[in-house]
């Protein structure tokens, strides 16, 4: 075996992905571009008649069946719009134009028929969604313990870690506020009447101690997953989503791009717009 290191630092430098790679090709900072995508367009938050969505056309292939989906095929006889590159090159134009045609329907539809289509999308969850949504429940990512101190069951986030052969082993509860106070004194030196003079001067147990509420260092705490109905479960997997009971109303975040107040103008079928826009960079 081997060691294995991972920082936080590391990881958060990886997470860079397209922006960091965008710089390094080009050694220029890239303009802010919110939630989209910086080298696909649509790759983003996309407003519906009810809330909003994620939409992802990631190629030309994707996008065709998009406009399929939207009636809007004639998007694909335009300059502007019929390839990856030009619809990054026309985001200014291409974002609002996007945006007006997904109001006209509901976030739910836009989900259903795309997904059924093959087009790249994903609902925007409120957590009390995220948390009832069946496909979640059967990852174990919701968990329940019985936790000292507390009359019902706790909820937590499983872990995302799953194993081929050992399953993730929850043996104990997040402890209470001061909990191993005492214990990481006793291990750095101090004696106990060190520790019963803090405590009554009341440098640590600052919170009423409740006898007993403290599991021994040796019990285990069984974690329980929390699962789906059945019925639940098989309207998912009929359905392959829950799209219908989607109620985000959350708003994207543009982060300093402004988009464009005039309305999209279609343009002649070939023509480009007379005046390029400038200052977006495009890796190809």
């Amino acid at each position: 075996g081997q060691h294995v290191a991972i920082s936080m630092l590391d990881v958060s430098v990886a997470l860079l992905q397209n922006q960091g790679m965008n710089y390094l090709a080009k050694k220029e900072r890239q303009a802010r571009v919110g939630n989209n995508h910086p080298n696909v367009v649509p790759y983003q938050v996309m407003p519906s008649k009810n809330g909003h969505f994620i939409l992802t056309a990631s190629n030309d292939e994707q996008f065709e069946r998009f406009c399929k989906v939207a009636n809007r095929l004639d998007l694909m006889q335009d300059l502007r719009f019929n390839t990856m590159k030009a619809r990054v090159v026309n985001r200014a134009v291409v974002t609002p134009a996007l945006n007006e045609i997904t109001k006209t329907m509901s976030t739910g539809w836009w989900l259903e028929k795309l997904e059924e289509n093959g087009v790249g999308c994903a609902p925007i969850l409120h957590p009390d969604e995220v948390f009832a949504d069946p496909h979640v429940l059967s990852r174990g990512m919701l968990i329940e313990m019985d936790v000292p101190g507390c009359e019902e069951p706790a909820s937590f986030i499983g872990s995302p870690m799953k194993f081929s052969r050992t399953k993730v082993n929850y043996r104990l509860p997040p402890p209470r506020l001061g909990a191993h106070t005492e214990q990481v004194l006793l291990d750095n030196g101090y004696v106990e009447e060190d520790i019963e003079a803090l405590r009554e001067s009341g440098t640590i147990d600052f919170e009423p101690r409740a006898p007993g509420s403290e599991p021994p260092a040796t019990q285990i705490i069984t974690a329980r997953e929390v699962r789906a109905s059945r019925k639940k479960e098989e309207a998912a997997r009929l359905r392959g989503s829950t799209w219908g009971r989607v109620s985000s109303v959350s708003e994207p975040q543009l982060d300093g791009y402004t988009l464009p107040i005039s309305e999209y103008n279609a343009s002649p079928v070939g023509r480009l717009p007379d005046k390029p826009i400038s200052h977006l960079k495009v890796s190809t």
